[in-house]
């Protein structure tokens, strides 16, 4: 029997936040929506690059993607994701929080997750 590995833990995710904070500071203090400064974009990516060659990932992308669960919370707007991604979006935002990457007053006011079909669960 195959096992697949699981790159995302929630350890990764902690890891990830954590060296996001260190190296580039908590979310709240940069000038961009998703990435610290222009003037630091090629710093950042190539941060995102060292990351997923560490811990497996497929390219910055996808490590990129995993930071993206946390950005829409600027604002304090209701976060709609796809059923299937509530899971990760909870687990992100809960490593973002406890890495100080987030702030509890920037987490979303309201998830939604939604089906495909459009049917909607929420959690406030």
């Amino acid at each position: 029997m195959t096992t697949r590995t699981t790159i995302w833990t929630l350890t990764t995710r902690l890891a990830l936040f954590e060296q996001l904070v260190e190296r580039f500071g908590p979310y709240a203090t940069w000038e961009m929506a998703k990435c610290p400064s222009k003037k630091r974009r090629s710093e950042y990516q190539k941060f995102l690059a060292t990351f997923a060659s560490a811990v497996g990932a497929k390219s910055w992308k996808a490590v990129d993607h995993q930071i993206s669960f946390v950005f829409p919370v600027r604002d304090g707007r209701t976060h709609y994701q796809p059923r299937t991604l509530a899971r990760t979006t909870a687990f992100n935002l809960t490593a973002a929080y406890y890495s100080g990457f987030i702030a509890p007053d920037e987490f979303p006011a309201l998830l939604i997750a939604r089906d495909q079909d459009g049917a909607s669960e929420t959690t406030e």
